[in-house]
């Protein structure tokens, strides 16, 4: 086991390194320098408030101890080439290495700034945590990934236990939640404490217009996505919410990245520099197999999972829970909201799932357990 070595007393923050947030430019490589410098003697990263560009993954990884705060106002834009795969922050122990004990990831919000609807096009995963014990682990709000959150537990004893994953947001993605092994990992002691997962948005944003005005689009403020997300908002609507035009909705029939939003149809009164808008949120194209994926572990299936004061809005996924030919043992939702919009909601065992705990189901429908299909059922 590795113990955590006494910390000096220093913090770096990332744009030292030209991480620099609000400046347009790409900061993935000044946050790897700044990641790289700080795991060296187990110092504190600090990423201050601002929106940072990251066309690439973020190399977190480390076998010795290293505290990586980011403020709730961190916001990572991702915009990685079309059909990009992998993580793109992977955070823990490199294989072949010892685990990552008493680690502590306090995250940014993290969010895919891809073209609309392709963005699932994309197999990209947000937040990877691998090969670490007895850690802590949150992070703002991952958006729109085919992935939200995947543990993994790779190498010769290689596992994901005693951690903690809190007070953090899941939404617009295909799978919430996703555990990867290579068989001979370990999955074991994780509790998740409020934690929503799902959510039928992919996008909401409110700000103010700005120049310049046309009777068939409206400019949409910095906040909004920018340079590489052409029709990024294709599909959403737009609400006048004060000022000039005050009330008119529209639908967004094109965007470009230049936060330019054509509508559907012409505005009755252009809005103007005083008006102030919101983009309201469109169902997400949710066709996921699962909410939640677990693959077959030969070695140790995963057991011990506690959900608490969670939020599952599951929207259109078939599963909340896909067991692949695993189990996942002596485990426990207690005091969760369910919320599925389509069709059932099923967790699928094989063999065991110990208990649920004062659970809740939105919507007044009927709460039962079938024991003998292992399926949990929600009409």
């Amino acid at each position: 086991m590795v113990f955590a070595a006494p910390c000096r007393a220093a913090e770096i923050v990332a744009s030292k390194y030209g991480a620099i947030p609000d400046d347009g430019l790409d900061d993935t490589a000044g946050l790897n320098q700044a990641f790289s410098a700080c795991s060296k003697n187990g110092d504190r990263l600090l990423v201050p408030p601002g929106i940072y560009l990251v066309t690439g993954p973020l190399d977190w990884q480390s076998s010795v101890v290293v505290h990586v705060a980011a403020s709730p106002q961190a916001i990572f834009d991702v915009r990685f080439a079309p059909g990009a795969a992998g993580s793109v922050i992977t955070w823990g122990a490199k294989d072949g290495t010892p685990r990552l004990t008493f680690g502590r990831f306090d995250g940014p919000t993290i969010r895919h700034q891809g073209p609309g609807g392709k963005k699932w096009d994309d197999d990209l995963t947000a937040l990877t945590v691998r090969n670490v014990a007895e850690a802590e682990v949150r992070w703002g709000d991952i958006r729109d990934f085919r992935t939200g959150l995947r543990l993994r537990a790779d190498g010769l004893n290689g596992l994901v236990a005693y951690s903690t994953f809190h007070k953090s947001k899941i939404s617009g993605c295909k799978e919430a939640l996703a555990l990867s092994t290579d068989g001979t990992g370990w999955a074991n002691r994780l509790t998740f404490q409020s934690i929503f997962f799902g959510g039928p948005a992919l996008y909401t944003d409110e700000g103010t217009a700005v120049a310049p005005f046309t009777v068939s689009t409206v400019r949409l403020a910095p906040s909004a996505p920018g340079p590489g997300t052409t029709d990024a908002l294709k599909g959403y609507s737009v609400l006048l919410k004060s000022g000039t035009g005050e009330g008119q909705k529209r639908l967004i029939v094109s965007y470009t990245d230049t936060r330019i939003a054509t509508v559907s149809p012409d505005w009755t009164t252009v809005p103007d520099g005083k008006t102030t808008y919101s983009i309201l949120p469109r169902p997400a194209p949710y066709d996921a197999a699962a909410f939640i994926v677990l693959p077959k572990v030969p070695r140790s299936p995963p057991s011990g999972w506690v959900f608490r004061d969670c939020n599952f809005e599951i929207g259109d996924a078939t599963n909340m829970v896909l067991l692949q030919g695993s189990n996942l043992q002596w485990s426990t939702f207690d005091q969760c909201w369910f919320e599925a919009t389509k069709g059932r909601l099923k967790i699928k065992m094989d063999p065991w799932l110990d208990y649920f705990q004062r659970v809740v189901v939105r919507g007044g429908v009927p709460f039962s357990v079938d024991w003998d299909s292992r399926i949990l059922v929600v009409p």
